[in-house]
């Protein structure tokens, strides 16, 4: 998020910088400065690791690739799962009825003989959350080498929830983001402010 800032904010500053220089020579000299500072601090524009997705895509470049070049894998995924899931949420000794899914909700009706797991082949990643009958379930991502999730289900017939929401740290970074932004936009106006003010 702050690059994304970063990468808005400060071609204004720069180009800001820019008109206080008179001289076309050295207006040219700085955009060249700029210009190869760029080159040189692309790569850490480049994310070396990513904490979380919701979905993977498999379409292009195979079952156990990440959705943009150097991603990586959640640390529990010990090995690729080969193929793609049958389904993607499955009981088993039962069957789901899957009512309504957009990727990051799923909600249905199990139905089963006796208690049993709920298996999500989906990457486990904290924010995923299992509501059986509205109460939460706990999840267990430990059991597989492929990092997907389940849960245990209870017999009879239960309406089921998986959901992805953003944790308590999630929000706190979130609101860390907007405060800066804040900062930023508050200490830019105050800079041009003053500069507006001596030049007067």
């Amino acid at each position: 998020m702050i690059l994304i800032i970063l990468s808005f904010v400060l071609p204004l500053l720069f180009a800001y910088g820019v008109s206080f220089i008179k001289r076309t020579i050295y207006q040219t000299l700085f955009i060249i400065l700029i210009a190869i500072l760029i080159v040189i601090f692309l790569p850490s524009f480049r994310p070396k690791e990513y904490s979380f997705f919701y979905e993977y895509s498999a379409e292009d470049t195979g079952i156990c690739a990440t959705t943009w070049e150097n991603e990586y894998l959640p640390v529990w995924v010990k090995e690729c799962a080969g193929a793609p899931a049958r389904n993607e949420i499955e009981i088993k000794n039962g069957t789901f009825r899957l009512a309504k899914t957009n990727k990051l909700v799923y909600e249905g009706i199990s139905k089963t003989s006796h208690e049993t797991d709920l298996i999500a082949y989906k990457y486990y990643y904290p924010g995923w959350n299992v509501q059986i009958d509205g109460k939460d379930s706990e999840l267990d991502y430990r059991f597989s080498k492929q990092g997907i999730f389940k849960t245990r289900i209870p017999s009879g017939e239960h309406s089921v929830k998986i959901y992805y929401a953003k944790t308590l740290l999630m929000w706190i970074a979130d609101l860390i983001s907007l405060i800066s932004v804040g900062v930023v936009f508050l200490l830019l106006t105050k800079f041009l402010y003053y500069t507006k003010k001596k030049r007067k």
